[in-house]
């Protein structure tokens, strides 16, 4: 079930990476990158789709469960991606100290040459 939540949050995390790609690619068109992927949108719709797929698996209870309830598995697992994927993050954000923030240096001149 451990494996179950952890793989659940690793693609929890890839859902959110695929969005901000889509957003970013939408707020900054114009910025120089590296690569310019054909149909970007195209292919973070089918890596998300893709992802939520993978999650949604993972609430199938595997053969080695025996005679554990299906639900109670679900309820785990479930509740391990909510406290590890939403509710962590969420608190993360929420309670973070203004001390935290990193305040942007001007680059020196070496630095830009």
């Amino acid at each position: 079930m451990f494996m179950t939540i952890t793989t659940s949050v690793y693609l929890l995390m890839y859902l959110w990476l695929f969005r901000a790609a889509m957003n970013l690619r939408k707020h900054q068109p114009d910025h120089p990158r590296g690569y310019r992927a054909p149909a970007f949108n195209l292919l973070c719709i089918m890596g998300m789709v893709s992802s939520a797929a993978a999650i949604l698996i993972s609430f199938v209870p595997p053969s080695q469960f025996g005679d554990g309830s299906p639900v109670v598995f679900v309820v785990i697992v479930g509740g391990g991606i909510l406290l590890l994927g939403a509710i962590v993050p969420f608190l993360l954000v929420r309670l973070r100290k203004p001390s935290w923030q990193v305040t942007p240096s001007t680059p020196t001149k070496e630095e830009t040459s």
